[in-house]
Order: C-alpha cells, then sequence, then structure tokens
C-alpha cells in the first residue's frame, strides 16, 4: 500500500492520490469526504462521515459486485424485538381490570432493554402520568386507577429517587434474565 494511503487512512493526511483522488472536509460532530478521479474535474461521491456515531458495516458480494451491509445490532442477535410474558404469574391475577392489561400491552414498547424502566422511545425519557394521559388517550382517573391497580398487584412499581415507573422481571422481561 502506498505510504499516502496509509497515512490518509490513519488521519494524518486529508488527502490522498492513488488510482482515485480522496480528501476529507473536518466538521464539528462530522467530516465530509470526497472521492474522484485524480484527472477529471467533477468528485463522483461526496457523503458525511460522523465522528461520535460509527455504523460497523461488512462487505458483501454479490453478482452487481461489493456491497456494504450494517451489522445487526447485538442485543437481539439481529432478530426482532422480543419481550417474554410470564403467563403463570398472569393466572394468578385473574381479577385484573381490562384498563389494567390495556395499559400492559401499551406499555410493552415503552421498556427499556435489561432494566424495565418505562421510556419514551424518542428521548428516552422516564414517563409520567401526564405522558401516560397523551400516549394511551385516556382519562386522567382511568390511568390513576390502573397505575394504583397494577402497583398493588406488584407489576408496576414507581421509584421516587430515579423519578420512574418499572416493570417487574417477575411478570414482564425485556433483555437479560434477573435473578
Amino acid at each position: 500500500m502506498e505510504k499516502e494511503l496509509v497515512e490518509y487512512l490513519n488521519g494524518q493526511r486529508n488527502s490522498v492520490s492513488a488510482c482515485v483522488h480522496m480528501s476529507r472536509e473536518n466538521l464539528n460532530n462530522s467530516e465530509k469526504i470526497y472521492i474522484g478521479l485524480p484527472d477529471a474535474k467533477n468528485t463522483l461521491y461526496a457523503f458525511y462521515n460522523s465522528k461520535t456515531q460509527h455504523v460497523r458495516c461488512e462487505k458483501i458480494q454479490d453478482a452487481s459486485g461489493f456491497a456494504f451491509m450494517p451489522v445487526p445490532s447485538t442485543g437481539t442477535g439481529g432478530k426482532e424485538a422480543y419481550v417474554m410474558l410470564m403467563l403463570t404469574e398472569f393466572e394468578k391475577l385473574p381479577n385484573m381490570s381490562l384498563e389494567a392489561k390495556g395499559m400492559i400491552m401499551s406499555l410493552i414498547n415503552c421498556l427499556e432493554w435489561n432494566t424495565g424502566r418505562i421510556i419514551r422511545q424518542r428521548d428516552k425519557l422516564s414517563i409520567t402520568k401526564e405522558m401516560l394521559i397523551g400516549m394511551l388517550k385516556i382519562k386522567p382517573w382511568t390511568v390513576r386507577k390502573a397505575l394504583k391497580e397494577l402497583s398493588g398487584f406488584k407489576i408496576l412499581r414507581y421509584d421516587r429517587k430515579q423519578k420512574a415507573y418499572f416493570m417487574s422481571h417477575k411478570f414482564i422481561k425485556k433483555g437479560e434474565e434477573r435473578k
């Protein structure tokens, strides 16, 4: 490999000419990379590369050539996200109201991986009663009644220190098994 190309890949140089011409423009949290032919007037490719968020890719070859595909996340092994419901624990609670059951099913998408904390997916903030009212589009007293019922069955608990609701791993699990 040519010395200039090695220096470019190590970040010591911002421009290199080999078979192609590559250059880098440093920005705050990213860099803009230009790729072109040394004798050409126009750039072939220009794209942004984040300095803070690195996306791992693997090189795959097919009939049309090479392609770079993102590597799936390791949280679920590349499979769809899942949640385990402990049915035997729920069968011990035959008199649970429909509102409480519906709230459990509505909150499954909001569970944080491995902790059971109930969060808003968009910004990872802990969900409050007011957020639940807006998210579920039901009356405030219905939310309070369902939360009280779920707390009474110890399915849901509120941690005053963290100011967050947590789902019990005894009933619903998302991620590693707690002992």
